[in-house]
């Protein structure tokens, strides 16, 4: 019962020493952690030894590998005589990753675009009042902060339909909707 699963791969690195490129070699494996009066806690653990190479190409292969697998963690790496090495538990791994964005497809349909000013108190911050613009209605496919005057903040506002084109009064009833909710919700009126 392994503790740790460095010690067979400096091993198995050893045993490649004659190798004169670079190389990565590493497992997935159980260890078993020791508790007093109690089972061994068994932890799947990814663990790898890099050798012929320096720091930066071995940390750069790692940081690549968590970025086509999205996996947002750091890398560590550690040097034991002239290999690096590292060791993570997967729980740790599987913890971190993030699910990869779904390809949405290009509507056939254009969307409307328009700028709206508010004047913003102290009290009410930009990321509240752009929650609450996407939250008022699903045409509203995407507001972002275009302007800052002193109080005045102007948002651009994307409305899109994937099933037709917005006319010019289904989008006045759509602002006249978001201008109603943003004075009842957050005090907000729209500056002319």
């Amino acid at each position: 019962m392994r503790t740790s699963l460095t010690s067979s791969l400096f091993a198995a690195a050893k045993n490649n020493k004659q190798e004169k490129r670079a190389f990565h070699l590493f497992e997935t494996a159980n260890v078993y952690l020791t508790q007093s009066k109690k089972l061994p806690i068994e932890e799947m653990r990814l663990c790898g030894v890099f050798g012929n190479t320096d720091f930066r190409h071995a940390k750069g292969i790692l940081e690549a590998l968590f970025e086509v697998l999205n996996i947002k963690r750091e890398v560590r790496l550690s040097k034991h005589g002239v290999y690096f090495t590292y060791e993570y538990k997967l729980q740790e791994l599987e913890g971190s990753y993030k699910e990869h964005a779904q390809f949405v497809p290009i509507s056939n349909f254009p969307p409307q675009i328009e700028d709206i000013t508010f004047e913003l108190g102290d009290e009410v911050k930009v990321g509240e009042v752009t929650k609450k613009i996407k939250e008022t209605n699903p045409l509203i496919n995407k507001v972002e902060l275009k302007d800052i005057y002193e109080n005045s903040y102007t948002f651009t506002i994307t409305y899109l339909d994937k099933q037709k084109t917005l006319t010019d009064e289904e989008i006045s009833r759509l602002r006249k909707d978001l201008l109603f909710h943003l004075k009842r919700e957050l005090g907000l009126v729209q500056k002319e």
